[in-house]
């Protein structure tokens, strides 16, 4: 589910969503809490932020290590895209237009019936598979949901959902905990993010809380629900060097988790060094 920033007219609509899904136990939200190792007021768990840091909120979890963030500076362009989009004819559907795989529409989400800048990723069984390319959700939808995009302003405005893995981490197989935790850390807050490294076209960042105190990253490993990564990127070749110092203060954390036996290590150091690495 994706969340407007709170200015958003809609903003209301999807957080009345989520806090049926919370008191319904829906979803990730019928997972138990899991256990956290508690914190001392003031300490900062893990490694120091780089300069690549932006204020951002997270709009979409598509898991534990994979989301999508929209910057601080989302709000003006989405404002300027809700403009656009209440000045279009969206009444009915333009006879003859079918909406092709790949292209930008206007769809109506189905949690509260607004209409949004969408792509469609693929037509299936009288449905269309589309990503909302401000937010980073999906969804499915029949034809009368979608609406052509006027090649206009709203067509060209950037997309706000940013998406993004986590840096210096690996997730489980299973990954109810961390996708709980990160839940809990990361919806409806403000953050910090810092891009850290890019491979191929992926992003890997760390997002800290609204002080700047505690990452995430570091949280999932310290509190026994992810590892430090293996990726031969960050370990071998010209990038050994850099990532080096993070990677080390990170295992520190790995390793305080596994003395403790939190969550992943309650059962003793029992998984291969390179499980579940991509």
């Amino acid at each position: 589910m994706s969340y407007p920033n709170r200015e958003s007219k809609n903003f209301p609509a999807l957080q009345k969503a989520e806090t049926f899904a919370r008191e319904s136990k829906k979803h990730i939200f019928s997972l138990p809490p899991p256990e956290k190792k508690s914190r001392r007021v003031g300490e900062t768990v893990g490694f120091k932020m780089g300069s690549g840091q932006y204020q951002a909120r997270v709009t979409e979890i598509r898991s534990a290590d994979h989301l999508y963030l929209q910057t601080s500076d989302a709000q003006k362009v989405l404002s300027e895209i809700e403009k656009l989009i209440s000045s279009t004819d969206l009444e009915t559907v333009p006879k003859d237009w079918q909406a092709k795989e790949r292209d930008f529409v206007f769809c109506r989400f189905s949690q509260d019936n607004n209409w949004y800048r969408a792509r469609v990723i693929r037509y299936e069984k009288g449905l269309y598979h589309v990503s909302y390319v401000d937010f980073g959700n999906e969804e499915k939808v029949k034809h009368s949901a979608l609406r052509p995009m006027p090649k206009s302003d709203s067509s060209r405005l950037p997309h706000q959902a940013n998406e993004a893995f986590l840096a210096y981490v690996r997730i489980p197989r299973e990954a109810s905990l961390a996708m709980n935790y990160v839940t809990d850390f990361c919806l409806e807050k403000d953050l910090l993010v810092n891009h850290e490294y890019t491979i191929g076209r992926r992003i890997y960042v760390t997002i800290y809380d609204s002080t700047g105190k505690f990452s995430l990253n570091a949280d999932l490993i310290r509190n026994g629900m992810a590892f430090v990564s293996t990726n031969e990127y960050l370990t071998t070749g010209e990038h050994k060097g850099t990532y080096e110092k993070p990677l080390q203060e990170l295992q520190k954390q790995q390793d305080e988790a596994k003395k403790e036996k939190l969550n992943l290590w309650k059962n003793g150091d029992i998984y291969d060094e390179d499980e579940d690495e991509e």
